[in-house]
Parts: structure tokens; sequence; C-alpha cells
């Protein structure tokens, strides 16, 4: 059985809890709702499971992988805009298969312990109450069916091309939803009360409707009400009020007099003193709170903060790179004094031009992006589109540019740096990539696409980088591109 799953969606109603976060990989419970749906294809039979994706691609490609861990093989297509992405449907159904094929959408997921099957029309699968039954975007082709159609635009004419082709309705009793925080809370209570009948997570109930990880530390006056879920590392303070439809993810410590209520925190959070959440979904330093509507991000880092696991190998990280721009600046700092001595003999005006570029990464809301004057030797200043190969673009914007990699503000590797307004006018997709990218001298595009890639180029080779981004992928791109300047690799012609 082969399985298409549209996961195209951010975060409604949260825009920076939807820039860490597509819908589809929202924690529900112990692991994200998507990684819910594959085991419970995987359960259902399938063995190949092919994955749309826009928005933060790379999460949902470096989580699940070839699929190996599941015994399915996985497949992943990209799509520029996350409200039409049915390109890959209508190619699968027009194209002959020897298993049935199985359509979902990545917020939803039907609760029953065996797929309904498709005998010789295909099956639409409804959810809700007369008269305002809705399609649940999960649909089930027999192996005979086959349709050519357009491109559909959205679900709606999706539904009705599929009901205009012979289908059949089949209602479900439970189906979970995941699009927003007010639906992640109303999926989590469900589970919490039905007792996770169908559903695969780690920890086990230690009391009626109490379920426990391993590693989990209650301080002996803090109360648990139940349904409660505490998963494996979870810290519970002093005086404490943990319930009930209360869930804390991985690593979460809950500091004295604090009360959590029909709330979510999700893993690595930190919870301060005398705090009362309730109806709230809580993501570090984001807490969305669903009773009024409202996402803010907490700078205080005692109120609610950060206890990720890898922020020291982020520093580290940090670190590195500014020690080994300021070597690179030491040792080519003879060329960069007589390339500017040059410039400035044979160019009018400044030698080193510069512009007021965003320092990445960031978040989403523009109140907290930072800008730099980033200055090069190009006469136009950067421009990551247009960026000359080879050695025009070592003298002109590498060398120069190791300055601002020792000062901490660029990488050596990274995504070509933008204006204010260049991000602005991005779609929310590639402004989504670009903000949580790092920025760097030297780019994925420069390399594979010559100095001059066009928009479609340049967006996947942003997207592949910020997949692949990391110690040992950035080392083998500066080897690129010194094997490029050096003429042992070839470099890619203009567009």
């Amino acid at each position: 059985m082969k399985a298409l799953v549209i996961a195209t969606r951010g975060v409604d109603h949260a825009p920076v809890l939807s820039e860490r976060f597509g819908a589809a990989m929202l924690p529900l419970l112990d692991r994200p709702f998507l990684q819910h749906q594959v085991e419970s294809l995987v359960r259902w039979g399938a063995t190949e499971i092919e994955f749309v994706l826009s928005h933060r691609p790379e999460k949902v490609e470096a989580f699940f992988g070839t699929g190996e861990r599941w015994g399915c093989r996985f497949r992943y297509h990209l799509v520029r805009d996350p409200e039409h992405p049915y390109r890959p449907l209508v190619d699968a159904l027009a194209s002959s298969r020897e298993e049935p094929l199985i359509l979902a959408h990545g917020e939803a997921l039907p609760l029953v312990k065996k797929l309904p099957e498709a005998q010789d029309a295909p099956l639409l699968l409804i959810h809700g109450e007369e008269p305002g039954m809705q399609w649940t975007g999960w649909a089930v082709f027999p192996i005979e069916f086959g349709m050519v159609m357009e491109v559909p635009t959205d679900a709606t004419a999706l539904e009705a091309a599929i009901l205009n082709a012979g289908a059949r309705e089949e209602t479900l009793a439970t189906v979970l939803t995941v699009r927003d925080p007010a639906t992640l809370l109303g999926a989590t209570r469900t589970l919490l009360d039905r007792g996770v009948p169908h559903l695969m997570h780690g920890a086990r109930e230690v009391e009626d409707s109490v379920w426990l990880s391993r590693d989990v530390g209650i301080h002996p006056t803090a109360r648990i009400t139940p349904p409660v879920y505490l998963d494996e590392g979870c810290r519970i303070g002093r005086l404490a009020e943990i319930g009930p439809y209360a869930v804390l993810a991985k690593g979460c410590v809950v500091d004295e007099k604090t009360r959590i209520t029909g709330s979510m925190v999700l893993a690595m959070s930190y919870i301060g003193k005398d705090l009362s959440l309730e109806n709230s979904v809580v993501d570090k330093n984001c807490l969305v709170n669903t009773s009024i509507g409202s996402e803010l991000t907490v700078t205080d880092a005692f109120i609610i903060g950060n206890l990720a696991e890898n922020e020291l190998r982020h520093r580290l990280s940090r670190l590195g790179s500014r020690l080994a721009g300021l070597l690179l600046l030491v040792l080519f700092a003879p060329l960069l004094l007589i390339t500017l001595m040059i410039l400035t003999l044979s160019r009018k005006g400044p030698c080193r031009p510069h512009r007021n570029v965003v320092s990445l990464p960031t978040l989403a809301d523009e109140t907290h992006w930072h800008t730099f004057a980033f200055a090069t030797c190009e006469a136009q200043g950067p421009d990551p589109a247009t960026w000359e190969a080879r050695w025009w673009h070592f003298f002109l914007v590498f060398l120069p540019g190791l300055i601002h990699v020792a000062g901490g503000r660029m990488r050596l590797v990274g995504i070509g740096p933008r204006s204010t307004d260049a991000i602005r006018a991005l779609p929310e997709d590639w402004r989504q990539i670009t903000l949580t990218g790092k920025g760097g001298l030297v780019t994925e595009a420069m390399l594979h696409f010559g100095p001059c890639p066009d928009e479609d180029e340049l967006y996947a080779a942003e997207t592949v980088y910020t997949v692949s981004s990391g110690f040992l992928y950035d080392a083998k791109l500066l080897l690129k591109y010194a094997g490029q300047l050096l003429g042992v690799i070839p470099r890619p012609s203009s567009s």
C-alpha cells in the first residue's frame, strides 16, 4: 500500500510557533503528530510513503529520513505554495499502480483500528454531524482506479473532483485534527480522555489516567490531578500543581508553586515560579493562550525559557566559526590590504560600500530583527543572487567579509545576506527558511548554480542548505569553494 501525505501548512493563528513547527510536526504527547500518522499508516499496511512539503520541509526530512526506522520507503516532494500542493497527487492518479493509494492530509488523523478499504470506487473519509459533515482530507483509491484532472486549486476543489469521479463517502466517529494551538489542545484532551487507544507513546500508566515516562522527578509536595502525561526527564518543583489535562514533553522543568491545567508544555521548556498556565501552549520562550487568542515571546528567561540540550553546542559552533574567521583574516590580511589599496587608487567613492542586512538566524517577528552594515568591496553592494564567482568573489566579497565572520555577525558558509525589505518581499515559506538559516559568505547557490541562479534555483539551494547544514557539510562546501577557486573542481556556468 502506498500513501501520499500532504504536510504543507504552518501553524494557524500562531506566527511565532509556526516559525518553529509545521502544523503536522506539532508534538502530540511524546512525538510529532505526523509520526502518529506514519505509525498508523504502517499499521494499516503502508510500505511506501511520499510526503508533500512546503512549510519547514527540513524539519520533516531530517526527522523521518529514509523511513528505514519504520520499515518503509520515504520520498519527499517540495512545493512552493502550501495552498496548492496537489500536483504529486494528480501525477500519482494519472499513472498505473499495483497497490491501493491513500491520500492523507498531515493535520488530520482518523482514530480507527483499521482503515476502511475502497473496492471499485474511491472512498472519501468524512467526519462531523449533519448538516456540517466535513471531509477529513483522507481518501482511499483502489488499485484499478485512475483519473486525469487539472491540478485542484484547493482541498474543496479536490473533494469535488473525486466525488465527480464516482467516490463514495464513509463517516468516521473520531478524527484528531491539529491545525493551531487550540486544536492541538483539543486533540490532546481527546487522547487523555480515551486512554490513547490506537496510538503509540513511551510512557506507562502508573495510576488511573496518569502517564509517566522514565526519569521523571516529582517533589513530594507537588499535586498531580489526572489526566496528566509527563514525558521523559521532567522535573516538578515544590507545591506545583499539574493537571487536569496537562502534558509536559521531554525535559521540561516546572518551578515551585506553579499551576498548569489544560495546557501543553513542549520539549525542553522551563516554567518559572508562581505562574498559572491555563489553556495554553508553551514552547520555550513562546507562550500561546488559546482562551484569549494571544501569542507572545517572553524575553525574561526566569519566567519561561529554553532548556535545549544543544544550546552549548550552538555556542561552541559560533565560537568555532569566529575563530576560523579570525585565523583566515590574519592569514589573508596582506591580500586584503593590497586589494583595498588598489581599489582606493582606482575607484571613485568608498572602496568598501555597505548596506544594512538582517542578522541571521532570527525570529519571524520583525521587532526581533537586528541589522548590521555588511561591507564588501563590490561596487553595488552584496547581492546573493548575482555574486560573481571565483576570484572576483574571493577578493571583493570573501576577504572583506571575513571581518564580519570574526565579529560573529556571519558564518563562512550559509545563506546569502539580505536586507529587511528583501526578506519582507520573499514568499512566506521562503522567508521562514531564510530567517531560520545562518548568514554566510559562501552559499550553496553560487557553488551549484553559478553567479546568477534563477529564483527557483536559489530557493531550492537555500532549502537544501537549511536541511543539510552542519560542521561536516559546511566544510565540504568550503572545500568545494576552494576547489573552484583553484580550478580543480569545475564551476557551474552562468544561466
